[in-house]
C-alpha cells in the first residue's frame, strides 16, 4: 500500500533523471547537503530533484554536472544524466 502512495506522488516525467541523480549523489557525495553545497543550493532542492518533483534549472544543472565530473563521475554516466534531464525538461513543457 505504501508503494502506491509513493508512486502516486512521484512525477513520472522525472523518473529517469531522479533515479540517476540519486545514485550518482550517493556514490560521489554521500549526503544531499554535500551535493547542495557544491551546487550552491539547499539540501531541500536536491531532495526535490531526487524525488521527481522538480528538475534543476539549466544553470544549476551545469553546476551539478561540473561537481559530479570533478568528483570522478565517468563521462558516459554524465551524458546519460544529461539526456535524462533534457527528456524531463521537454516533457514538463507539454
Amino acid at each position: 500500500m505504501m508503494d502506491r502512495q509513493l508512486s502516486s506522488t512521484r512525477d513520472p516525467i522525472f523518473r529517469d533523471f531522479d533515479v540517476l541523480l540519486k545514485g550518482m549523489r550517493r556514490q560521489f557525495f554521500g549526503k544531499q547537503i554535500a551535493l547542495a553545497y557544491v551546487t550552491g543550493c539547499t539540501d531541500a532542492a536536491v531532495s526535490y530533484w531526487e524525488s521527481g518533483k522538480r528538475a534543476p534549472d539549466p544553470r544549476r544543472f551545469s553546476l551539478l554536472v561540473a561537481a559530479l565530473a570533478d568528483a570522478g563521475a565517468p563521462a558516459p554516466d554524465l551524458q546519460h544524466l544529461r539526456h535524462a534531464w533534457e527528456r524531463a525538461k521537454v516533457r514538463s513543457l507539454r
